[in-house]
């Protein structure tokens, strides 16, 4: 494990402001640790993030020439939402997810990530 020194301990982010940067649920970003795609810090029983992993972690997701193993299934899609299928499938309805063109069965980690986003801002609580 690489070590941290003290300035850096106390500007890493908490799970909490990572997914709101991103935009995501906190158990996103949770399963996203756990994965490895987004690279944290378990420290005393809490993940924490530095700043430049989060900013590695969205210019990750801009590449678009993702190889078929970087693509993601419905199965995969529904563990890292931590949502089933029939919801997903009714979330598709009204904020359509196009699949990639190379392969009709797989989404690409970064148009997930737009989409996610998109789908928040649909569900934010009006002032």
């Amino acid at each position: 494990m690489q070590n941290l020194d003290i300035e850096e301990l106390s500007s890493m982010l908490t799970a909490q402001q990572v997914a709101a940067i991103l935009n995501f649920n906190v158990k996103t970003v949770y399963g996203l640790a756990k994965e490895g795609a987004l690279t944290g810090y378990w420290l005393v029983g809490a993940w924490r993030f530095k700043r430049q992993d989060v900013k590695d972690f969205i210019e990750s997701g801009k590449q678009s020439n993702s190889s078929d193993d970087d693509l993601l299934t419905i199965a995969q899609i529904c563990k890292r939402l931590h949502i089933g299928r029939t919801k997903l499938y009714a979330m598709i309805k009204i904020i359509p997810l196009e699949p990639t063109l190379e392969n009709p069965k797989r989404y690409s980690p970064h148009d997930l990530t737009v989409w996610v986003q998109k789908w928040n801002e649909h569900n934010k609580p009006e002032p």
